[in-house]
């Protein structure tokens, strides 16, 4: 129920919300966000928030709404730029809007392939001894698996409208964010405590069970 979730988000009085929630549940939960007085003043931070979730949601224009992911469909990095222009060769203008979900897939299937290249063989041991080191290039840049972990760059984007707009990310691809230079509801001085409600989902129970932590 996420009106629900929205009034116990504002009972702890959070200064910002973490956002675990994926698929319809996000979507739900954003819509009746939106609709509340929190929307505007309680930044909420999203790990699976794309484009087509942010569609699905009417979109936002509190300034509020961010998403942390490897790739957003409006990244300005040479990987990006040139993954979109393959894409759109390929499917035409009127393919579904690019985004994390689905450049994911796409890195995955590649990744795949390149272990399956260096070990020669589909078989999990032989995958497994050569992982290690293994890398692709797709339209995040450049994905490795290093020490069982996936090293790869990660963006914070904000709603704005309909649109997906990357704002910070690595050093080395500051020219591929819009930043505003702008002060959030969400940001704090120096020292100062924020009170953050962690919204999680359980498949298995198909609840959502607020958090309330200090950051």
């Amino acid at each position: 129920d996420a009106p629900a979730l929205v009034d116990l988000v504002a009972a702890v009085r959070a200064d910002a919300v973490l956002l675990s929630l994926v698929g319809s549940d996000l979507v739900a939960f954003n819509r009746a966000f939106a609709e509340s007085p929190l929307a505007g003043r309680v930044a909420r931070v999203c790990a699976a928030l794309e484009e087509n979730g942010l569609l699905g949601a009417g979109g936002d224009g509190t300034g509020e709404l961010y998403a942390a992911m490897g790739y957003f469909a409006a990244l300005a990095t040479d990987a990006s730029l040139a993954f979109g222009q393959r894409y759109t060769a390929r499917f035409g203008p009127d393919a579904p809007v690019l985004n994390g979900h689905g450049e994911g897939a796409y890195d995955g299937v590649r990744l795949l392939a390149a272990l399956a290249g260096r070990a020669g063989s589909l078989a999990v041991p032989e995958l497994d001894a050569v992982a290690d080191g293994t890398r692709v290039t797709g339209g995040r840049g450049r994905f490795e698996l290093r020490g069982r972990h996936a090293v790869q760059p990660v963006y914070l984007a904000r709603a704005d409208g309909l649109s997906v707009t990357p704002v910070a990310g690595p050093s080395s691809t500051a020219g591929a964010c819009r930043g505003s230079g702008t002060t959030g509801a969400g940001e704090t001085e120096a020292g100062a405590s924020m009170s953050v409600a962690v919204m999680k989902s359980y498949p298995s129970t198909s609840q959502n069970r607020p958090a309330r932590a200090l950051a």
